[in-house]
């Protein structure tokens, strides 16, 4: 039993790597309508390019963020890294696809080397638009809008409960009926 339970737990990690391989791998972005660029886009740039084009004034190349709006798409009649809509007139795919050494981005200097998934990703982001996305964490809070569907005979009166509520009912589903108070407090 012992030997069974070791199996389980050694081979257990590994279907949980695979899985997260599976859903996080760029064949399962690729199967996603719209790129994101915090998701998908902001990632492979921050890996790869911001030490050299980043917010760092001090260490910043060529006067090239790639971390801004203005930097990706240009501002005030100057040009920006992408065109949106346009992969091959885009600065950002030319450089990363050129077989020029002296051009080739990353430089094979900063030990960094993009992937056949990562430059597909990026060429199909520019093709949507390259719609660009601030950091999350200065974007206003996007409030789910307020269920539908909720069972009316439950009075539900805070938010998740409805949305929980409208999640079962969608899948046929009834609540439970809530707890006694004692029950709660041997759960608690």
């Amino acid at each position: 039993m012992v030997n069974v339970q070791k199996s389980c737990v050694r081979h257990g990690w590994k279907l949980l790597l695979l899985a997260t391989l599976v859903f996080v791998s760029p064949k399962f972005i690729a199967a996603q309508d719209v790129i994101s660029f915090n998701r998908d886009i902001r990632p492979i740039l921050s890996d790869n390019c911001f030490f050299c084009h980043g917010p760092d004034n001090n260490k910043r190349e060529a006067d090239l963020r790639l971390d801004t709006l203005e930097g990706l798409q240009g501002k005030d009649g100057k040009p920006g890294a992408i065109v949106p809509g346009k992969p091959q007139e885009s600065l950002l795919i030319s450089r990363i696809l050129t077989q020029d050494p002296q051009e080739h981005m990353p430089p094979a200097s900063s030990g960094k080397k993009l992937n056949e998934q990562q430059i597909e990703l990026l060429k199909r982001w520019v093709a949507q638009g390259g719609q660009y996305e601030g950091h999350w964490a200065f974007l206003p809070r996007k409030v789910p809008p307020a269920a539908e569907g909720a069972s009316s005979d439950l009075q539900v009166q805070k938010r998740i409960d409805s949305l929980i509520d409208s999640d079962c009912a969608k899948q046929g589903l009834t609540l439970s009926p809530q707890a006694d108070r004692i029950t709660l407090l041997r759960r608690l």
